[in-house]
């Protein structure tokens, strides 16, 4: 398994946010699978990105707090396609990391 360095992915956030922030739009939003493998963001299914991805936004981008500052703007961008359909499966997951989020801008 990687283990991913805070400094390094500090480093490198514009690298990987880029590759993983697009997917959230185009993931399926009735998503049921919930214990799926990290390496399956890069798999066609899309039915397992977005727990998958907001996994990822929880465990390792909300922990850098103001680290985020360089891809803040796409981060947000990211999310709001899920913010989209109130009734969404993922809504209030995605509601409680913008929220998170937006106290990170100040």
């Amino acid at each position: 398994m990687i283990t991913f360095q805070t400094e390094g992915l500090k480093r490198d956030l514009p690298l990987w946010s880029s590759g993983l922030f697009p997917f959230f739009e185009y993931a399926a939003t009735s998503v049921k699978v919930r214990n799926v493998s990290v390496l399956s963001v890069f798999a066609p299914n899309r039915q397992n990105i977005q727990p998958v991805l907001l996994d990822l936004y929880d465990t390792y981008y909300l922990p850098m707090q103001t680290g985020l500052r360089p891809v803040m703007k796409s981060f947000i961008l990211a999310l709001l396609p899920g913010l989209e359909e109130e009734t969404g499966e993922f809504f209030d997951k995605v509601r409680i990391t913008f929220g998170f989020t937006l106290g990170l801008v100040h």
